[in-house]
């Protein structure tokens, strides 16, 4: 296996195993660096949803990768995606993870005045046209597209590759089946909850941790409270180990109505035409987060990168629009099995990270049949690395 920096390695041995990245991988700044120009600035990233930002001026700042992004309502009803970073000297124009409704956006520091579209409309003590046209420096723009109410950005300069839809629909590891996940009625969620956790580890071994189960029937006795052991892997493993089902569901015990610690309804508010039971699942494709749906609620989970050694999970629960929190609802049994698991997996990989710094790490065979979609993860993130 190659580890030269800026080397993609293959992570097959052969015919008789695959395995995690070298060390460098996890470790190397560099490499930390290629990620986010390869990977990140070239594909569709989520940052929230419509329900957000629903009204004119409404909006929220979001975090893409490194990358802080301000989406907002504009006057003609669509959405527009703005780097937080004024263009006089580079303050960030909104809070971290701020929300609001707004006609403009000021900058604190001086005071300079930016439309909802990003226009400079205003800087104090200059004159438009005669100091300097304020046409050539509105706010920069991602490109920004919605898929069935999830709202994604584009970071690149250049134009997307791809259109949003057939980054999700067509091919990777999971296509979207639209016509199924439309049954959910996506578009009519909101927002009822989201929690961010700093992990101090690089963020592929948070993705590495996400996409397997191997761990988790001693790992997440909160999760195998609602889910069958037994219908996570292909065929070929029949006994255990979690795995989203081939027909793009996730697994519930049969007793189970919804993903809850009891398997009870945690809102009365049905999604859609999904019965008790049901359940879909969505994979951003190439970023390998996920999204499921149950009859009476939503969660996705996300990871971004902050640094070569630390990452961000960030959890958002969603329920119908009509859905009142305490009437319908209650944010705790909403929440409380994937906070259960995102405390756990948190130790977990937070433990994996500072093993792999260790000058004595070196990848072992993984299962064949319990960490089967990681070495499809892997092939597809080193393709990327290569383009």
């Amino acid at each position: 296996m190659s580890v030269t920096t800026g080397q993609p390695a293959t992570t097959r041995h052969g015919n008789s195993y695959f395995t995690s990245l070298p060390r460098e991988w996890y470790t190397s700044p560099e490499i930390f660096r290629k990620e986010i120009d390869k990977i990140f600035h070239r594909q569709w990233i989520y940052v929230g949803h419509v329900s957000q930002a629903k009204n004119t001026g409404d909006y929220f700042v979001a975090r893409a990768a490194t990358e802080s992004i301000i989406v907002t309502r504009a006057k003609n009803g669509g959405l527009r995606a703005h780097f937080n970073v004024c263009r006089h000297r580079g303050s960030q124009l909104c809070d971290e993870l701020s929300s609001g409704n707004t006609k403009r956006f000021v900058c604190p520091y001086h005071n300079w005045t930016y439309d909802l579209d990003g226009k400079l409309a205003g800087a104090p003590a200059t004159r438009d046209g005669v100091d300097f046209n304020y046409s050539e420096f509105g706010l920069q723009d991602a490109y920004v597209d919605t898929f069935h109410g999830s709202i994604y950005v584009w970071l690149g300069r250049e134009q997307p590759a791809c259109t949003l839809r057939e980054q999700l629909t067509g091919g990777g590891q999971f296509p979207i089946d639209d016509a199924r996940i439309e049954i959910a009625e996506p578009e009519r969620l909101k927002l009822a909850h989201e929690v961010r956790y700093e992990i101090k580890a690089n963020w592929k071994l948070m993705i590495e941790n996400n996409i397997e189960c191997y761990h988790c029937i001693s790992g997440h006795p909160s999760l195998m409270v609602s889910c069958d052991a037994t219908n996570y892997f292909y065929e070929r493993d029949e006994e255990g180990g979690l795995k989203i089902k081939g027909d793009g569901s996730y697994g519930l015990r049969p007793d189970m109505k919804t993903f809850s610690m009891d398997g009870e309804l945690v809102s009365k508010k049905q999604l859609g035409a999904l019965e008790p039971g049901d359940s879909i699942v969505w994979v951003d494709n190439l970023m390998w987060n996920g999204t499921c749906f149950f009859t009476d609620h939503s969660q996705r989970g996300i990871v971004n990168p902050l640094t070569v050694d630390t990452c961000e999970l960030w959890m958002q629960w969603f329920v119908h629009e009509n859905a009142v929190e305490g009437v319908d609802y209650e944010v705790g049994p909403l929440t409380q099995v994937f906070k259960e698991v995102a405390a756990e997996d948190h130790a977990f990989v937070e433990r994996n990270a500072r093993g792999v710094k260790s000058s004595r790490y070196v990848p072992g065979p993984n299962n064949a049949l319990r960490e089967t979609d990681m070495e499809a993860a892997l092939t597809m993130y080193l393709n990327m690395m290569e383009t």
